[in-house]
């Protein structure tokens, strides 16, 4: 203590001057002065210090660990939006082939309901032509037994009349 006072008393007793001694007693009085902080700070210095590398630490393992959530979180974001993609490639497929098959559908029901018009049109065709083959032939023998008549009126006597008669009915009379 005596050492740190020695400089305040050279200059209090009024030596002219700044000497080496008064220079080395300040920086023997700086040593001493540092040397006491750090004792007494050496601790809370060295508890701080260690306090501050453990938060920096716990800030880096957390800011890891946010990390690895984060891109945990990105692959199951990525794995959706592929599972979507997916999906709605797999929806426009099923789409498509939905709409083939109900085109497909369709066309076989248009096809069907083209087979059965047609056959009923033949049909009915068919019949019409029966029906106008069979009124033809009767407009046909009407006309023709007409005609027989006119011409047998007029070119047949009583006498053949009678003769054609029998003969007719001696025809039937054979046939059954």
């Amino acid at each position: 203590m005596l050492l740190l006072a020695a400089p305040v008393m050279i200059a209090a007793s009024g030596g002219g001057g700044w000497g080496w001694v008064e220079t080395a007693g300040r920086w023997f009085n700086l040593a001493v002065l540092l040397g006491i902080i750090a004792y007494f700070l050496r601790l809370p210095l060295r508890q701080f210090l260690a306090d501050r590398k453990r938060g920096i630490q716990e800030d880096i393992s957390s800011a890891g660990r946010a990390l690895q959530e984060a891109e945990a979180r990105l692959s199951v974001v990525q794995g959706q939006i592929q599972g979507l993609d997916e999906e709605l490639a797999g929806m426009r497929k099923a789409t498509a082939e939905e709409a083939e098959g109900e085109r497909l559908r369709v066309l076989e029901r248009a096809q069907r309901d083209v087979d059965r018009l047609t056959r009923r049109a033949e049909t009915e065709i068919q019949l019409l032509t029966r029906v106008a083959r069979n009124e033809l032939r009767s407009y046909a023998a009407d006309l023709a037994v007409g005609l027989a008549r006119q011409r047998l009126s007029q070119e047949l006597t009583a006498e053949e009349d009678a003769r054609v008669v029998g003969r007719a009915v001696e025809h039937l009379n054979s046939r059954n």
